[in-house]
């Protein structure tokens, strides 16, 4: 089994769209306390990127364009109209996150051309890579207890041939990813590490040390598909509430991180 070690991860991007500029509203936050949930708003900080103009549209939706003054299109012009920008906008969500992401962008929509769930600086991620009635984007979502923030940019194809924006835009990501309260990802990350894995077939394993998160990928020959299946990294506590399966290859990666 091979064991990839990432002090700090690098997450090759897609990217994304939202079709519309959306306005309004501070985002609700959740927070859990002794089993009951209250709302609590949550605003986007000013963010700043490189080379972009930043347009605030309102505490939870920053618009970023080339061009340092929107022209007035009216309140109804897809955001593709303005042409190359980034949009960061926030969200409440009142289900899960599958169930919420299935109801705004569907799996197997014909219009995806990625649809990808993983976990970006220690929150559970999804990448969408999808077709617009202009050019592809792609639109990255960053969830935690009752909310998401989404981030879009257009067009996918510059992501793609200019290098250095790629790197802006994941530097982006890390940092919206950093705002979204980590506890519902280490709630999930727990979870899963009571789920039983086929120890033989696992043959490689990422770390991200600084999430404290562990990755491990197999071929499961039944299905006929790669999977894959993250889980919490907490040696401190001794892996309590993992599976044996799960518990006998953190071991490994614990042997052999030194950690």
């Amino acid at each position: 089994m091979k064991i990839r070690i990432n002090k700090s991860i690098w997450i090759i991007i897609g990217v994304s769209i939202a079709l519309a500029l959306i306005g309004g509203g501070a985002l609700l936050e959740i927070h859990k306390n002794n089993d009951e949930y209250a709302p609590s708003p949550l605003s986007l900080p000013d963010l700043e990127i490189e080379g972009w103009y930043a347009h605030r549209e309102s505490n939870s939706n920053i618009l970023f364009t080339q061009q340092e003054t929107l022209p007035d299109f009216g309140p109804y012009i897809p955001a593709y109209g303005f042409g190359e920008f980034i949009q960061v906008y926030s969200l409440p969500v009142e289900t899960s996150p599958e169930e919420w992401a299935a109801n705004q962008t569907a799996p197997e929509d014909v219009s995806h051309k990625e649809y990808k769930w993983d976990y970006l600086n220690g929150r559970r991620h999804l990448r969408v890579v999808h077709a617009t009635p202009a050019q592809d984007a792609q639109t990255d979502y960053l969830f935690g207890y009752g909310h998401v923030i989404i981030v879009s940019f257009y067009p996918y194809a510059k992501l793609q041939e200019a290098p250095e924006e790629r790197t802006k835009y994941v530097s982006l990501l890390y940092r919206v990813a950093a705002l979204v309260d980590p506890a519902y990802s280490r709630d999930t990350l727990r979870a899963n590490c009571a789920q039983e894995v086929p120890v033989n077939s696992i043959d490689d394993s990422s770390v991200d040390i600084e999430n404290k998160l562990v990755t491990f990928y197999w071929w499961d020959g039944a299905a006929q598909e790669n999977k894959n299946l993250t889980v919490a990294y907490e040696p401190e506590n001794g892996f309590t509430g993992c599976s044996a399966s799960v518990q006998s290859v953190l071991e490994r990666v614990r042997a052999a991180t030194g950690g």
